[in-house]
Protein backbone atom coordinates (compact mmCIF):
# COMPACT_ATOMS: atom_id res chain seq x y z
CA UNK A 1 0.00 0.00 0.00
CA UNK A 2 1.32 3.45 -0.89
CA UNK A 3 2.00 5.89 1.89
CA UNK A 4 -1.00 8.20 2.13
CA UNK A 5 -1.87 11.34 4.01
CA UNK A 6 -5.07 11.05 6.00
CA UNK A 7 -6.68 13.68 8.14
CA UNK A 8 -7.77 12.27 11.49
CA UNK A 9 -10.46 13.86 13.57
CA UNK A 10 -9.52 13.66 17.23
CA UNK A 11 -11.93 15.55 18.90
CA UNK A 12 -12.47 17.97 21.50
CA UNK A 13 -15.31 20.22 20.38
CA UNK A 14 -16.46 23.04 22.55
CA UNK A 15 -18.57 26.18 22.45
CA UNK A 16 -20.78 27.91 25.00
CA UNK A 17 -24.03 29.74 24.48
CA UNK A 18 -24.33 33.52 24.52
CA UNK A 19 -21.77 36.12 25.58
CA UNK A 20 -20.05 36.98 22.27
CA UNK A 21 -19.84 35.92 18.61
CA UNK A 22 -16.68 33.97 19.45
CA UNK A 23 -18.37 31.58 21.81
CA UNK A 24 -22.10 31.61 21.09
CA UNK A 25 -23.88 29.04 19.01
CA UNK A 26 -23.95 25.38 19.91
CA UNK A 27 -25.35 24.30 23.24
CA UNK A 28 -23.06 21.28 23.37
CA UNK A 29 -19.60 20.71 24.72
CA UNK A 30 -18.24 17.59 23.16
CA UNK A 31 -15.25 15.31 23.31
CA UNK A 32 -15.23 12.44 20.89
CA UNK A 33 -13.20 9.59 19.44
CA UNK A 34 -10.72 9.95 16.58
CA UNK A 35 -12.08 9.50 13.08
CA UNK A 36 -10.48 9.60 9.63
CA UNK A 37 -12.01 12.73 8.13
CA UNK A 38 -10.43 12.62 4.69
CA UNK A 39 -11.72 10.94 1.59
CA UNK A 40 -12.97 8.17 1.66
CA UNK A 41 -13.53 8.81 5.37
CA UNK A 42 -12.15 5.63 6.91
CA UNK A 43 -8.80 3.91 7.35
CA UNK A 44 -8.22 0.37 6.12
CA UNK A 45 -5.01 -0.57 8.00
CA UNK A 46 -4.76 1.42 11.23
CA UNK A 47 -6.91 0.17 14.08
CA UNK A 48 -7.82 1.64 17.45
CA UNK A 49 -6.50 -1.07 19.75
CA UNK A 50 -7.55 0.61 23.00
CA UNK A 51 -8.86 3.88 24.37
CA UNK A 52 -9.10 5.20 27.91
CA UNK A 53 -10.81 8.53 28.54
CA UNK A 54 -11.09 10.31 31.91
CA UNK A 55 -13.35 13.35 32.20
CA UNK A 56 -12.96 15.16 35.54
CA UNK A 57 -15.92 17.36 36.48
CA UNK A 58 -14.62 20.58 38.03
CA UNK A 59 -16.33 23.47 39.74
CA UNK A 60 -17.90 26.45 37.94
CA UNK A 61 -19.17 24.44 34.98
CA UNK A 62 -15.78 23.29 33.79
CA UNK A 63 -14.33 19.89 33.01
CA UNK A 64 -10.89 18.49 32.28
CA UNK A 65 -10.31 15.64 29.86
CA UNK A 66 -7.39 13.25 29.50
CA UNK A 67 -7.85 10.93 26.53
CA UNK A 68 -5.41 8.22 25.44
CA UNK A 69 -5.69 6.20 22.23
CA UNK A 70 -3.46 3.30 21.22
CA UNK A 71 -3.28 2.89 17.45
CA UNK A 72 -1.82 -0.13 15.65
CA UNK A 73 -0.66 0.23 12.06
CA UNK A 74 -1.17 -3.05 10.21
CA UNK A 75 0.02 -1.60 6.91
CA UNK A 76 2.88 0.38 5.40
CA UNK A 77 4.50 3.50 6.86
CA UNK A 78 2.24 6.54 6.79
CA UNK A 79 2.24 10.16 7.87
CA UNK A 80 -1.05 11.42 9.29
CA UNK A 81 -2.41 14.73 10.43
CA UNK A 82 -4.55 14.38 13.54
CA UNK A 83 -6.76 17.19 14.75
CA UNK A 84 -9.81 18.26 16.67
CA UNK A 85 -12.11 21.22 15.90
CA UNK A 86 -11.65 24.30 18.05
CA UNK A 87 -14.18 26.57 16.38
CA UNK A 88 -16.84 25.84 13.75
CA UNK A 89 -19.57 27.70 11.93
CA UNK A 90 -23.06 27.27 13.30
CA UNK A 91 -26.56 28.18 12.16
CA UNK A 92 -26.12 31.38 14.21
CA UNK A 93 -22.55 32.18 13.19
CA UNK A 94 -21.72 32.81 9.54
CA UNK A 95 -17.97 33.39 10.03
CA UNK A 96 -15.21 32.17 12.33
CA UNK A 97 -14.79 35.50 14.09
CA UNK A 98 -12.24 34.28 16.61
CA UNK A 99 -9.65 33.33 13.98
CA UNK A 100 -8.00 36.69 14.59
CA UNK A 101 -6.90 35.15 17.92
CA UNK A 102 -5.34 31.90 16.70
CA UNK A 103 -2.56 31.76 19.30
CA UNK A 104 -4.86 31.68 22.37
CA UNK A 105 -7.08 29.14 20.59
CA UNK A 106 -4.16 26.75 20.20
CA UNK A 107 -2.73 27.19 23.70
CA UNK A 108 -5.22 24.88 25.40
CA UNK A 109 -4.67 21.37 24.01
CA UNK A 110 -1.58 19.53 25.24
CA UNK A 111 -0.80 16.66 22.87
CA UNK A 112 1.83 13.93 23.18
CA UNK A 113 2.75 11.17 20.76
CA UNK A 114 4.48 8.24 22.45
CA UNK A 115 5.17 10.52 25.41
CA UNK A 116 6.77 13.31 23.38
CA UNK A 117 5.07 16.71 23.07
CA UNK A 118 3.67 17.30 19.61
CA UNK A 119 3.65 20.66 17.86
CA UNK A 120 0.08 21.89 17.49
CA UNK A 121 -0.69 24.05 14.46
CA UNK A 122 -3.81 25.53 12.81
CA UNK A 123 -5.71 23.62 10.15
CA UNK A 124 -8.77 24.87 8.28
CA UNK A 125 -11.65 23.04 6.66
CA UNK A 126 -13.87 24.64 4.06
CA UNK A 127 -16.11 23.95 1.08
CA UNK A 128 -14.70 24.87 -2.31
CA UNK A 129 -16.87 27.61 -3.79
CA UNK A 130 -14.62 29.78 -5.98
CA UNK A 131 -17.34 32.11 -7.22
CA UNK A 132 -18.84 32.80 -3.80
CA UNK A 133 -15.43 33.36 -2.21
CA UNK A 134 -13.87 35.08 -5.24
CA UNK A 135 -10.92 32.69 -5.29
CA UNK A 136 -9.07 30.63 -7.84
CA UNK A 137 -7.29 27.35 -7.12
CA UNK A 138 -4.03 29.20 -7.86
CA UNK A 139 -4.87 31.54 -4.96
CA UNK A 140 -5.30 28.53 -2.68
CA UNK A 141 -1.96 27.04 -3.73
CA UNK A 142 -0.15 30.38 -3.39
CA UNK A 143 -1.25 31.12 0.19
CA UNK A 144 -1.96 27.70 1.67
CA UNK A 145 -1.18 23.99 1.51
CA UNK A 146 -4.32 21.99 0.69
CA UNK A 147 -4.54 18.37 1.79
CA UNK A 148 -5.89 17.22 -1.54
CA UNK A 149 -4.31 16.01 -4.74
CA UNK A 150 -6.13 18.51 -6.94
CA UNK A 151 -8.88 21.10 -7.13
CA UNK A 152 -12.01 19.82 -5.34
CA UNK A 153 -15.41 19.72 -6.95
CA UNK A 154 -17.62 22.71 -6.24
CA UNK A 155 -19.05 22.59 -2.70
CA UNK A 156 -16.80 19.65 -1.80
CA UNK A 157 -15.14 19.81 1.64
CA UNK A 158 -11.36 19.90 1.89
CA UNK A 159 -8.66 20.70 4.46
CA UNK A 160 -5.92 23.28 4.05
CA UNK A 161 -3.15 24.91 6.06
CA UNK A 162 -2.72 28.66 5.68
CA UNK A 163 0.94 29.65 5.32
CA UNK A 164 2.31 31.02 8.64
CA UNK A 165 2.97 34.49 7.20
CA UNK A 166 -0.69 34.79 6.17
CA UNK A 167 -1.94 34.53 9.76
CA UNK A 168 0.07 37.65 10.61
CA UNK A 169 -1.50 39.67 7.78
CA UNK A 170 -5.16 38.91 8.46
CA UNK A 171 -7.43 41.95 8.83
CA UNK A 172 -10.85 40.25 9.10
CA UNK A 173 -12.51 43.65 9.56
CA UNK A 174 -15.29 42.70 7.08
CA UNK A 175 -15.43 46.33 5.92
CA UNK A 176 -12.54 46.98 3.54
CA UNK A 177 -11.96 44.71 0.51
CA UNK A 178 -10.56 41.43 1.80
CA UNK A 179 -7.15 40.17 0.75
CA UNK A 180 -6.76 36.59 -0.45
CA UNK A 181 -5.67 35.23 3.00
CA UNK A 182 -8.78 36.81 4.53
CA UNK A 183 -10.96 35.22 1.87
CA UNK A 184 -9.37 31.85 2.52
CA UNK A 185 -10.29 32.17 6.19
CA UNK A 186 -13.79 33.38 5.28
CA UNK A 187 -14.21 30.17 3.25
CA UNK A 188 -13.52 27.98 6.30
CA UNK A 189 -16.35 26.35 8.24
CA UNK A 190 -14.00 24.76 10.78
CA UNK A 191 -10.79 25.74 12.58
CA UNK A 192 -8.73 22.86 13.92
CA UNK A 193 -5.86 22.29 16.31
CA UNK A 194 -3.72 19.77 14.43
CA UNK A 195 -0.51 17.79 14.79
CA UNK A 196 1.39 15.19 12.75
CA UNK A 197 1.92 11.52 13.61
CA UNK A 198 4.39 9.35 11.68
CA UNK A 199 3.71 5.61 11.67
CA UNK A 200 6.27 2.99 10.77
CA UNK A 201 4.98 -0.23 9.27
CA UNK A 202 3.49 -2.39 12.03
CA UNK A 203 4.07 0.27 14.70
CA UNK A 204 1.88 0.95 17.74
CA UNK A 205 1.58 4.60 18.80
CA UNK A 206 -0.01 6.05 21.93
CA UNK A 207 -1.63 9.46 21.41
CA UNK A 208 -2.79 11.53 24.37
CA UNK A 209 -4.51 14.89 24.53
CA UNK A 210 -5.32 16.86 27.69
CA UNK A 211 -7.24 20.06 28.14
CA UNK A 212 -9.70 21.89 30.33
CA UNK A 213 -12.91 23.22 28.82
CA UNK A 214 -16.31 24.56 29.70
CA UNK A 215 -19.21 22.13 29.86
CA UNK A 216 -22.27 22.76 27.76
CA UNK A 217 -24.82 25.01 29.40
CA UNK A 218 -28.05 26.79 28.59
CA UNK A 219 -27.95 30.56 28.72
CA UNK A 220 -29.14 30.67 32.33
CA UNK A 221 -26.77 27.82 33.29
CA UNK A 222 -29.56 25.71 34.72
CA UNK A 223 -27.94 22.52 33.41
CA UNK A 224 -24.36 21.56 32.58
CA UNK A 225 -23.94 18.73 30.09
CA UNK A 226 -21.13 16.42 29.02
CA UNK A 227 -21.41 14.60 25.69
CA UNK A 228 -19.15 11.87 24.35
CA UNK A 229 -20.02 10.27 20.98
CA UNK A 230 -18.12 7.12 20.02
CA UNK A 231 -19.49 6.74 16.52
CA UNK A 232 -16.43 8.54 15.19
CA UNK A 233 -14.36 5.51 16.18
CA UNK A 234 -16.09 3.54 13.41
CA UNK A 235 -13.68 5.01 10.88
CA UNK A 236 -10.76 2.79 11.88
CA UNK A 237 -9.90 -0.68 10.61
CA UNK A 238 -11.98 -3.25 12.47
CA UNK A 239 -13.64 -2.53 15.80
CA UNK A 240 -12.39 -0.67 18.88
CA UNK A 241 -10.51 -3.40 20.71
CA UNK A 242 -11.02 -2.18 24.25
CA UNK A 243 -12.34 0.99 25.80
CA UNK A 244 -13.36 2.81 28.95
CA UNK A 245 -14.84 6.24 29.59
CA UNK A 246 -14.85 7.49 33.17
CA UNK A 247 -16.53 10.65 34.41
CA UNK A 248 -15.01 11.35 37.81
CA UNK A 249 -15.70 13.89 40.55
CA UNK A 250 -13.20 16.68 40.91
CA UNK A 251 -12.04 17.59 44.40
CA UNK A 252 -14.39 20.58 44.80
CA UNK A 253 -17.30 19.44 42.64
CA UNK A 254 -20.66 18.73 44.34
CA UNK A 255 -21.60 15.30 42.98
CA UNK A 256 -25.13 15.59 44.38
CA UNK A 257 -25.89 17.93 41.46
CA UNK A 258 -25.88 14.89 39.14
CA UNK A 259 -29.23 14.76 37.31
CA UNK A 260 -28.92 11.72 35.05
CA UNK A 261 -26.84 9.87 32.49
CA UNK A 262 -27.84 8.01 29.37
CA UNK A 263 -26.36 6.40 26.27
CA UNK A 264 -27.45 5.49 22.78
CA UNK A 265 -26.42 2.40 20.78
CA UNK A 266 -23.70 1.46 23.23
CA UNK A 267 -23.18 -0.13 26.63
CA UNK A 268 -24.94 1.47 29.60
CA UNK A 269 -22.91 3.44 32.11
CA UNK A 270 -22.87 2.59 35.81
CA UNK A 271 -22.34 4.77 38.86
CA UNK A 272 -19.44 3.57 41.02
CA UNK A 273 -18.37 4.56 44.52
CA UNK A 274 -14.68 4.31 45.39
CA UNK A 275 -13.68 3.56 41.82
CA UNK A 276 -10.24 1.98 41.53
CA UNK A 277 -9.07 3.16 38.14
CA UNK A 278 -6.54 0.50 37.17
CA UNK A 279 -4.46 1.12 34.03
CA UNK A 280 -4.98 -0.94 30.88
CA UNK A 281 -2.10 -3.37 30.38
CA UNK A 282 -2.11 -2.33 26.70
CA UNK A 283 -0.94 1.07 27.95
CA UNK A 284 1.07 0.26 31.07
CA UNK A 285 3.26 -2.25 29.20
CA UNK A 286 4.50 0.51 26.89
CA UNK A 287 7.89 2.09 27.61
CA UNK A 288 6.36 5.56 27.15
CA UNK A 289 3.45 4.99 29.57
CA UNK A 290 5.02 6.82 32.51
CA UNK A 291 5.31 9.97 30.41
CA UNK A 292 1.54 10.30 30.07
CA UNK A 293 -0.80 12.24 32.31
CA UNK A 294 -3.17 9.28 32.33
CA UNK A 295 -0.55 7.24 34.19
CA UNK A 296 -0.89 9.74 37.04
CA UNK A 297 -4.68 9.39 37.13
CA UNK A 298 -4.84 5.59 37.00
CA UNK A 299 -3.93 3.58 40.07
CA UNK A 300 -5.98 5.97 42.20
CA UNK A 301 -9.34 5.59 43.93
CA UNK A 302 -12.14 8.04 43.11
CA UNK A 303 -15.02 8.58 45.52
CA UNK A 304 -17.76 8.98 42.89
CA UNK A 305 -17.70 8.19 39.19
CA UNK A 306 -19.67 7.06 36.14
CA UNK A 307 -18.04 4.38 33.99
CA UNK A 308 -18.71 2.97 30.53
CA UNK A 309 -16.65 -0.08 29.50
CA UNK A 310 -16.67 -2.02 26.23
CA UNK A 311 -14.60 -4.38 24.09
CA UNK A 312 -14.58 -5.41 20.43
CA UNK A 313 -16.98 -2.52 19.85
CA UNK A 314 -17.94 -1.29 16.40
CA UNK A 315 -19.82 1.99 16.86
CA UNK A 316 -22.73 2.80 14.61
CA UNK A 317 -21.82 5.29 11.91
CA UNK A 318 -23.30 8.76 11.62
CA UNK A 319 -22.97 10.56 8.24
CA UNK A 320 -20.02 12.96 8.13
CA UNK A 321 -21.33 16.34 7.13
CA UNK A 322 -19.82 19.50 8.56
CA UNK A 323 -22.64 19.94 11.05
CA UNK A 324 -21.55 16.69 12.70
CA UNK A 325 -18.62 18.58 14.24
CA UNK A 326 -21.23 19.58 16.79
CA UNK A 327 -24.77 18.44 17.32
CA UNK A 328 -27.35 21.19 17.42
CA UNK A 329 -29.80 20.38 20.19
CA UNK A 330 -32.87 22.58 20.28
CA UNK A 331 -33.78 21.32 23.74
CA UNK A 332 -32.86 18.72 26.30
CA UNK A 333 -34.95 16.07 24.52
CA UNK A 334 -33.21 16.47 21.14
CA UNK A 335 -29.58 16.01 22.15
CA UNK A 336 -29.07 13.13 19.75
CA UNK A 337 -29.60 15.24 16.64
CA UNK A 338 -26.19 15.20 15.00
CA UNK A 339 -26.65 16.73 11.59
CA UNK A 340 -29.02 17.54 8.78
CA UNK A 341 -28.49 16.01 5.36
CA UNK A 342 -28.77 18.18 2.21
CA UNK A 343 -32.27 16.82 1.60
CA UNK A 344 -33.33 18.15 5.01
CA UNK A 345 -33.50 14.78 6.76
CA UNK A 346 -32.33 14.89 10.37
CA UNK A 347 -29.77 12.24 11.29
CA UNK A 348 -29.85 10.73 14.75
CA UNK A 349 -26.69 10.38 16.80
CA UNK A 350 -25.38 6.86 17.23
CA UNK A 351 -23.10 5.32 19.90
CA UNK A 352 -22.94 8.28 22.25
CA UNK A 353 -23.32 9.11 25.93
CA UNK A 354 -24.59 12.11 27.88
CA UNK A 355 -24.24 13.22 31.52
CA UNK A 356 -26.17 16.14 33.03
CA UNK A 357 -25.54 18.18 36.19
CA UNK A 358 -27.66 20.96 37.64
CA UNK A 359 -26.21 24.45 37.47
CA UNK A 360 -25.92 27.07 40.23
CA UNK A 361 -29.10 28.12 41.97
CA UNK A 362 -31.23 25.40 40.35
CA UNK A 363 -33.49 23.11 42.34
CA UNK A 364 -32.51 19.57 41.32
CA UNK A 365 -36.06 18.30 41.91
CA UNK A 366 -37.42 20.73 39.32
CA UNK A 367 -35.21 19.11 36.65
CA UNK A 368 -36.16 15.50 37.28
Amino acid sequence: MKSRLFVILISILFATAGVSPADMGYFATIAQNPVPAGIPGWHSTIEMTAEDVVIEVLESGRAGITADFLFTNNGDAESLIMYFPVSVMTPQISHLWNLTQTTPLLDSPAVTVNGTSAEVYPLLRGRWSPQRNELTWKDVLKFSTPLTDGEPDTNAAFFYMLHPSCWESLTMDFVSPLDIPDRLVMMADGFMAAWTVDFDAGEQILVEYCMEYRMSGDREEHVYTIFYPLYTGAGWAGSIGKGRISVIRGELFPWDTLIDWTSLSMTEGVEVQNLELDPFTEFSDLLTWEKTRLSQLTGNTYYRALVWEFSDFEPAITPSVWQAFYPFPEGSDSIWLASTEPDGETVEWASALRVRFSGPGTDLQDLQ
